[in-house]
């Protein structure tokens, strides 16, 4: 009896590391920039959660995340990168806790899909023009798109290589 409980408290301690985990698989920028519908720059200008302080504490004590932050947002759209969101302004509403949070006054880098949501495992960061990811992504973007297709598949190509190579390699070692 104290084995199934035993087992059973483990199960749920897995089942809750996994459920609030949030890890991605990054690919390279560039295949973001080709998928993206567009890429948009932003300031966070206000909250849209309705979040009173005692829960933000609560959420604070739990969570250990800055409350001053909050994945339900207006976003004032500063450019877009790719000319296909013509909005003054875009609301943003977090589901998951591996939404992105956004602190009002700071501006952000945004990859978009075509339902104006912010795309899940990307480059969405925090804005600053002068990382070598924002020199890329207007590298990427100064391209055509017949060029930064080549190129993507480029990479993919080099990636299969790599990949057989790494298949061998462990084929020989584990000798089967």
């Amino acid at each position: 009896m104290t084995q199934q409980y035993l087992i059973l408290f483990f199960i749920s301690i897995i089942t809750t590391s996994v459920g609030k985990s949030c890890d991605c698989l990054m690919t390279p920028i560039h295949w973001h920039v080709l998928d993206a519908y567009d890429i948009i720059t932003v300031e966070a200008v206000e909250r849209t959660d309705t979040i009173s302080e005692y829960e933000r504490d609560i959420i604070r004590m739990k969570l250990e995340i800055d409350t001053n932050s909050s994945q339900n947002v207006k976003l004032r759209i500063d450019s877009s990168m790719k000319m296909k969101i013509n909005k003054q302004f875009i609301f943003i509403k977090g589901n998951t806790n591996c939404d992105r949070r956004f602190k009002i006054g700071m501006k952000y880098i945004l990859f978009m899909s075509n339902d104006s949501t912010v795309m899940s495992c990307s480059y969405s960061s925090k804005l600053d023009t002068e990382s070598s990811d924002y020199k890329n992504i207007i590298k990427y973007l100064s391209m055509n798109q017949i060029e930064l297709q080549k190129t993507v598949k480029e990479e993919e190509k080099q990636h299969i290589i790599w990949y057989k190579k790494q298949l061998k390699k462990n084929k020989k070692k584990n000798n089967y």
